[in-house]
This record gives structure tokens, sequence and C-alpha cells, in this order.
């Protein structure tokens, strides 16, 4: 140990002579001009946080300070005399412990170095250089904490390249806890790594190889968690890194990750002692910034990034291996973190651990999402382990930690997100792991760890799995390691009769590539299993390979479920079928059997397809399927179809305990609950809030349901990479999967008073509570992620529709006919006492429906005419009682024929600034003429008869209108028209 830390000061020695040895300034460093922060409060930026710690938050240790710095309008340059320039800023941020920076640009030119260290001879420390090699596609860098309240940036590039350079500096994170220094040190049950036999655990000594995968990091400058490097079946050295979702790791703020390795108290101080309770000596000397987001899967609470730099030969560093089986692991489990930050530790359980449904959830012995720990034996874990790996007795990973109640001095338990659950995750690559640790899908259930630093002896296979029709050749590309010692002779033991293979050459040397084809004689189906094994006669290894191959198109998949014809079908199904399988397959989901108005079509690897938003409820559904296979396109399915379930959706439950505060000082979480008591399961919900609060850009705010589940709804709006968004005032907002808007318009979104309002999709899908128990407590969580601006939850409500609860009306008949530019509706009902009203709603695409009118009840049979029917459409009934509670009819497709020759042409389209729409005739106006503005809606919002008789032209002001889209009708000569227009 006493290498490394003499290894650790020659870094930092050679570090700071590297600085020293740059053009020395003509200003002394106290003469450089200073960016003076105002002083924060350490203390109560502390309370704060400690405050809002809970398990499955990640913790903070830095306030966010937003700046705007560039070379080009701050700092000073100073002209050396070798033809170089440098530039230079101290930066002060008072009462720090220490300071990190956030640059979201950052392109060094050629020749071009940053540094940055404290200015201080008496407590000299140095970060860099970052140099041409630091630049990434992200263009964005994010440096590692420097102690003290103080640092100086400074960069030295030739002097022909200074406009070449891309620096700006938009986040000086101040430390109020202290990364390296922590005043909330971990407990003192907890056991140093370096700890071993001499010091009475020997039990440590067998896992120094998975102790180096493991490391504390930073994210944003502000948070942090624990987390491990991970290995992959290519055994490429792919520098990949697991943590925990709710460590809040995004494609957005992947490049502000900050890794650092082999922090580590340099003795074993005694368990239990004061010095186990108190500061360490590590050493935050080797690290990595930056890393490109992979996949999340927030039921497991996983995240995967792979960092987009090496990892350094100093950090001695391992990939941990993984099994990804639902064997209930056995024997002794391990734990590796940085409790609170602090040093790295190791806890031990010998108890028996289990699967789960969820965090502290009730057993799920084969489709768990987590795995719980019961209780610690030796150590334990605490805020700042989250992310951070359990292993099992053969060193592989099992899962990475979400939350739990264990902490010295008590015997509770511990909730790991499970990699079994993480491999296939929500299905797709950015959702899953599969697809990253076993590239060439391989299938293998579990890998042992590797040593970054040493060259493999393996042999590698991309791809590892290939098809082929008939006597169609493949080829597949072996790489041969540079670990190897001599020659490598390759062979084939097991190839399958019928095929025949051939290699580019053979033998090959270490670090080469060889390409094997592969093909059949003759036409056969099958899937074929063959090894191909490497040896230099010291060192050998072999790679498993797979090849499919099919004769014919394959026939018409059969439909499983749901059956054909089937009713009350759930909106979120999973329609499954049957092929062979040795195919993808060509899926198409519609509203009409003959396809012209698709909900989903694509190509799809496996036998089923659920939608990703809810389906419309009361509505036939047609789908087809045909499968697709190296030979070609089989024949298709027949044309199955379904019909969606009818929901009632009570009226909206208004929480009782608003109006609740958001503090205005420092970062805050505030909570409102909703209690229902309803025995049913939800189908669909939607959420509306009023908030009052200034710089709404600050707030994220969230549902959870009774049993836990949870879903963002809108997540500081107006944000990109880094800091906080939009400054506008207050919130009036509805979230629904169905809303016309989506999340990211909402985040575009930025306006006066109120700066946001109106119906979006959350930021999380709300059909993640389809199935959840409506009774029990509903909660509204509102976090403010800023200092100095506070508000009101006014109030907020939930909207829920469940399949089993009463419908308002019951409608015996609902259809519609078209006559010219019209389309009349009619419909029929029984059972109507107390109840309110009917509203007609329009759609274009069967999925985003407007209101057009209402019709007030009181009779057994009705008509509405909707006179601004154009081309095909969809129309439904909200049917709605005198408490609020309301239901949908089933659809009904319309088709309007509007020929009639154009009375009119209209600009500008869209109306610009001027707010002057100018309508040319075609026939000179005539007495009677008048024009009718309605909204999307259908609500008339502009009345007007025509002026000057006889004219071929006139003009409308809408300088009242607010922007959006409009329709205008105009009824001249016996004749009626309808044209749409947007204002802008």
């Amino acid at each position: 140990m006493r290498t490394l830390l003499l290894f650790f000061t020659l870094l930092s020695l050679l570090s700071a002579t590297t600085l020293l040895a740059q053009p020395q300034p003509v200003t002394r460093p106290s003469s450089v001009p200073t960016l003076a922060l105002p002083a924060l409060d350490n203390t109560r930026l502390l309370q704060e946080e400690l405050s809002l710690r809970k398990p499955g938050r990640a913790p903070r240790f830095a306030e966010v300070r937003q700046v705007s710095v560039r070379p080009e309008t701050d700092g000073v340059w100073q002209v050396n005399n070798d033809g170089t320039t440098t530039w230079r800023l101290r930066i002060s941020s008072p009462n720090a412990e220490s300071i990190n920076l956030g640059f979201t640009e950052f392109s060094m030119p050629r020749g071009g170095e940053l540094y940055l260290h404290t200015g201080k001879k008496d407590n000299w420390e140095v970060r860099g250089p970052y140099t041409p090699a630091d630049n990434e596609v992200h263009n964005q860098l994010w440096t590692p904490v420097i102690n003290g309240d103080e640092v100086v940036v400074e960069v030295t590039l030739p002097e022909e390249e200074r406009s070449n350079l891309r620096l700006w500096l938009t986040e000086v994170n101040h430390d109020f806890l202290g990364f390296t220094e922590n005043v909330e040190k971990s407990g003192s049950c907890n056991v140093d790594v370096i700890c071993g036999d001499a010091d009475g655990y020997a039990i440590v000594d067998k896992y120094r190889d998975i102790i180096r995968s493991v490391v504390v990091y930073s994210i944003g400058g502000g948070t942090f968690c624990t987390g491990f490097l991970v290995n992959n079946t290519s055994q490429d050295g792919t520098p990949y890194f697991m943590t925990a979702d709710h460590c809040n790791m995004t494609a957005a703020n992947a490049p502000s990750l900050v890794t650092y390795y082999n922090f580590e108290n340099s003795t074993c101080r005694p368990v239990g002692s004061a010095a186990s309770g108190g500061a360490g000596d590590g050493v935050l000397g080797v690290n990595n910034t930056g890393a490109i987001f992979r996949a999340s899967n927030p039921a497991s609470d996983m995240t995967l990034l792979e960092l987009d730099d090496p990892i350094p030969a100093a950090a001695n560093a391992f990939l941990a291996g993984w099994d990804n089986s639902y064997d209930v692991p056995t024997d002794t489990m391990i734990a590796i973190h940085h409790p609170s930050t602090d040093e790295k530790r190791i806890s031990f359980t010998f108890q028996q651990t289990f699967f789960t449904a969820g965090y502290a959830g009730n057993n799920a012995p084969t489709t768990g999402t987590h795995l719980e720990v019961p209780d610690w034996d030796i150590g334990t874990t605490e805020p700042g382990s989250s992310g951070s790996p359990i292993f099992d007795r053969f060193h592989r990973v099992r899962g990475q930690l979400h939350g739990g109640q264990a902490a010295c001095g008590n015997n509770s338990f511990d909730t790991y997100g499970a990699v079994a659950r993480s491999w296939e995750g929500g299905g797709s690559s950015s959702t899953r792991l599969r697809d990253w640790l076993d590239p060439n899908n391989t299938g293998v259930s579990a890998i042992d760890g590797r040593e970054v630093n040493v060259a493999p002896s393996t042999i590698v296979a991309t791809p590892s799995a290939q098809s082929a029709c008939g006597t169609d050749q493949v080829q597949y590309s072996l790489a041969i390691g540079s670990g190897f010692t001599s020659n490598v002779t390759l062979s084939i033991g097991d190839l399958p009769a019928g095929l025949g293979a051939s290699y580019s050459q053979n033998p090959a040397a270490p670090g080469s590539t060889v390409t094997l084809t592969v093909g059949a004689n003759t036409p056969q189906t099958g899937e074929y299993d063959f090894t191909v094994m490497a040896s230099d006669g010291s060192n050998d290894d072999s790679v498993p390979l797979n090849l499919t191959l099919t004769a014919a198109t394959p026939g018409p998949p059969t439909g499983i479920t749901p059956a054909h014809n089937e009713t009350d079908v759930s909106l979120t199904p999973t329609i499954q079928w049957s092929g062979t399988g040795m195919g993808d397959y060509l899926f198409e989901i519609a509203l009409d059997p003959s396809f012209t108005n698709t909900v989903f079509t694509g190509t799809l690897t496996t036998e089923e397809f659920t939608p990703a938003s809810p389906l419309e409820q009361s509505t036939t559904y047609y789908w087809i399927v045909q499968e697709v296979n190296e030979c070609g396109a089989g024949q298709a399915s027949i044309v199955h179809e379904f019909t969606t379930l009818v929901l009632a959706c009570g009226g909206p439950q208004q929480s009782a305990d608003v109006p609740v505060t958001i503090a205005g000082n420092g970062t805050s979480s505030s909570t409102s609950d909703l209690v229902l008591n309803q025995n049913s399961t939800v189908e669909s919900i939607e959420v509306s809030l009023d908030v009052s609060h200034t710089y709404v850009g600050d707030l994220r705010i969230s549902l959870e349901g009774p049993n836990g589940t949870s879903a963002v709804l809108v997540d500081r709006i107006g944000r990109t990479t880094t800091g906080f968004g939009c400054g506008g005032d207050n919130l009036v907002l509805t979230f629904s999967d169905m809303a016309a808007s989506t999340s990211a318009a909402l985040e575009a979104t930025c306006n006066n008073e109120p700066a946001a309002s109106g119906t979006y999709q959350p930021v999380d899908a709300l059909s993640v509570f389809a199935g959840v128990t409506v009774s029990g407590t509903w909660q509204l969580v509102v976090e403010d992620l800023a200092d100095g601006d506070g508000g009101t939850l006014n109030n907020w409500s939930l909207t829920i529709c469940t399949a089993d609860a009463a419908l308002p009306v019951e409608l015996i008949s609902f259809g519609g006919t078209g006559k010219d530019c019209s389309y009349t509706l009619d419909w029929t009902v029984e059972r109507e006492e107390g109840f309110s009203h009917y509203e007609v709603e329009r759609s274009t695409d069967g999925r985003t429906f407007s209101f057009i009118g209402q019709v007030e009840s009181g009779r057994q049979r009705y008509t509405f005419v909707d006179e601004l029917a154009q081309g095909h459409a969809y129309y439904r009934l909200k049917l709605i009682d005198l408490d609020g509670s309301f239901a949908y009819s089933a659809l009904v497709a319309a088709q309007t024929e509007c020929n009639r020759n154009s009375l009119i042409s209209l600009y500008p389209n869209p109306v610009d600034k001027a707010n002057t729409l100018q309508l040319d005739f075609n026939n000179p106006l005539t007495t009677g003429t008048s024009f009718t503005v309605f909204g999307a809606d259908g609500r008339a919002v502009f009345n007007r008869s025509a002026t000057g008789i006889g004219n071929r032209s006139t003009s409308l002001e809408l300088g009242e209108l607010p922007a959006g889209t409009y329709y205008l009708r105009i009824v001249s000569g016996g004749q009626a028209e309808v044209r749409s227009f947007v204002k802008m």
C-alpha cells in the first residue's frame, strides 16, 4: 500500500511540475481577475440536504451555481515569449469545501491544455491537463473536485489557435458537505476494503479483484452515488459502467459523470472505533470524466453507461462479471460501496436472499425486479452506497443497490435491482442490459470478470449468430486476442454434417482478425451450433457460434390472444401469435380492416406486441402479422379483430390537504396526499394540478401510487443539459397519456402567466399505474431543485377510469350520416335519470380528440350536426353524469365529400404579425354573406357580416384572437365553405 500512496504522491507532484513548467505569467496569480460569487451558508445547505435524504434518492454534496464565463469576455489573456498564449481566471465560492466546474462547451484546439489549480503554494492541487484528447461529441467537460473555495482556470495554447478555442463555463459547484472531508461520516460498523487476514478479516482477501471494480462518482457536479465497471461477453474491455436508475443518470447529464478510482483508506481502521466512524485519508488522484448513456430500467432501478474515455492504467481497474439468472444466490453475498461518499467499504451477509416484486415487495422467485438482503452480518450500507453492486460468492454481480433501512446498529434489509430483471428490462436496447453486455447474443447466463490492464488471450466472434437462406454463405469475423504469445491455430471440432467452413488465414497472428465463411452444401432448414477453438500451444480459448438456415419462406402466423372477435379487451393488451420463430415479424394494427388508419406498423423480433400508450376504450381494432426470414416475406395471417372494454371514469378526485407550501430557501420536497377508497383497479388515469411558483423551471413533479409505483409528470421545463429552465411563473396543467401534446412540447413551453397550461403527455407514461388498486393513498410530490424561489401547490386531482364501475347512462345506439360538407350524428339512450349532458368530440386519427359541441340531456333520441366536417373523421360521445363521472361511447368513423368549387382564396396562411386575413372571392360579394370563425374546439369565436357588397375581396382583422388553429366558415349566395388557417 505504501507503493500505491507513493505513486499518487508522485502523480500529484508530476502534475504540479507540468503546470509550473508552462510559460510563467507577467502578472502574478494574485492579480488574476476573480469571479467572486456570494458566500453560501454550508450549515443551512447541509441541514436541508439531510432533511431530504431517504432511500431511493441520490444524495447531494454541492450547490449548483449558474454562471456564464467565456475567455472572450472574462479573465485575462497573456502572450508568452514562446509563441503561446495563456488565459486565466480565478473563481471564488466562499466557504466551499471543494469546487468542481461544468463546461457545457469544451473544444480544445491543437496544442492546447487546460489546467485547474488552487493557486496557493501552501495548498497546491492540480487537475489536468485537459487536451484535444478530451474533446467529445457532446462538447462538454466536467471536472473532478479540487479542495478549497478558490480555483484558477488556466488555458495555454498556440497563439494562432486562440480563435479556435471553444470554452463556456456554466456551472460552479459549491461543495457544502465535504466530498473528501465529509462532515456526515459513515458509520463505525463499516469495514475498510484494505482490511485483510492480518486484521482479522481474511474473508476480504478473497475479493480483491471485484473491490477494484467499484468507484464513487459525481453527476452534474452536485450529487453522488456508487457505481461499478462491468464486463461483457466480447471480453473486449469496453468500459461499461452500471449504477442505480434513481441516481438520475440520463442521456442529457451522462457527459457530467466523474468517476473516482481507488478512493480507499490506507489502513484498516478497527470496526466500531471512533477512527472507523471518522475522517479517512483516501486520495482522489485517478479519475475519468464523461460518459455515454446506454440503457436504464426504472422497474429494476438499473442504469448502464459507457465511459467516453479509456480507463486510466493507474486505476488498476477490474471489469466485474455478472449472473443474469433467477437462480437464488446462496451462502456469502458481498457488497462493496462508498457510504456517504467516504472511502470504500465492504459488507457481507450469510443469510438467504430472495427475489421480490418491486422495492421491498413480496417474494417473486422467477419474475422479481429486486433481490433483497434481509440483514448484514458484517458492515452495512448508507446513503451514497446507492448504485453499488452486490456480488455472489463467485465474484459475479447480481444487482445494484436501490435502497433499504440497513444501518449501523440495526438488523434491517437492503434491496438491490436484479440483474436478472434488467437483462431484458423494458424489451428494447435502451431499457435492458442484454444488447450491451452480450453484444453477440451468445445467450450465456453468467461470465467472470477480467482485468482492464491485461491483454486477453481470447477469440471473439462478430457476430456470433448468423442466418441464411438455402445454400447462401455467411461470414463471421474472428478477433484474435493480443494476449496470445505466438501464432494461433483455429479449428472447429463439432461442425454439423452438411455444412462447410473455410478461413481467410490459419494460423493467425495475435491481434489479427480472421474471416470464417460457413455455408450449407444443400438447402436445409434448422438451427446449428458449433464451436471455433483457438490455441497457441500455451493458451486456449473457444467461442460458440450459431447458424440458422431456412429453405423456404414461412407460412402464415396463427393468432393466439386476444381471440378473434374477442370483446372487453384491456386498453393495454399483449397481442400474441405463433410463427416459426426463425424470422422477424411485420406487424400492423389499425382502426379499420383496410389498414388505412394505422395505430402502429413496424418490424418485431418477438411473437407479441403491446401498445406503448393505451388504446381507445370501446373501440374495434384490426391487426395482421407476416413473418419474414432470410428467404423473404411469407404469407400474412388473417385479419384479426377485437374490441376494447368499456370504461367508466369517476369525476375528478380532489386532494383535501391543499394548499401546500413549496419552500423557497434551498431545495425542498413537498407532498400532498389523496386518500381513495374504491375496490377496483386502474385502467387509465389523468392528473390535473395548479401550482403557484416563481421560476417554474426549478420544479420536478411526480405522482406516486398506493403500491409505491411512481411516474414523473414534469421535470424542470425549459431545462437543457444542466441548470434550470423556464423563468416564468405558475403551472396549470393536466397530464394524460392520450394528450395530443407531448412532454417534449411542454419542455419547450415557457410563457408569462401561467408559464405553462393545457393538457400534455407526462415524462413517464401513466400507464405504469394500470392494474394498480385504486384504494389507498396517492401522493403528489413537488421537488424544488434550486434555491431562491418558492410557491404553493394550490390543488390537484385525479380522474381514474376503471372497467367495473357503472356507466352514467345506457347508450342504445350511436351512428351518423354524411351529406355534402356536414355530418349528422344520432344516438338513442335509456336510464338517463340524474344525468347531466353529452359532449361531442371529433378526431382525424382516432386517437386525439377535440370538443366540438354539447347537447343537454332530457330526451331519449338526440341529433348533432357537425357543419365543419371535412373528409375522413372519427366521432365519440362523452357521457357526463351530475357528479362529474363520465364514460365514452364507441367511435363512429365518418366520411364526407366536400367537392364544391371553392368560393375563396385566403392569405397569408399562417396569419402573420399584421393579424389580417385577406379573402379573395371568385364571385362578387352578395347581401347576406357572413363569416364565422371557430376555434379548434368547435366553439364560434368570431362573427361578421360582409361589407362592400359587389366587391371581390375583403379582409378580417384577427388581432384579438390568440395563436392557434381556426376554421373559417363562409356562407354566400346559398353556398357554404369551411377553410382552416393558423394564426401565429
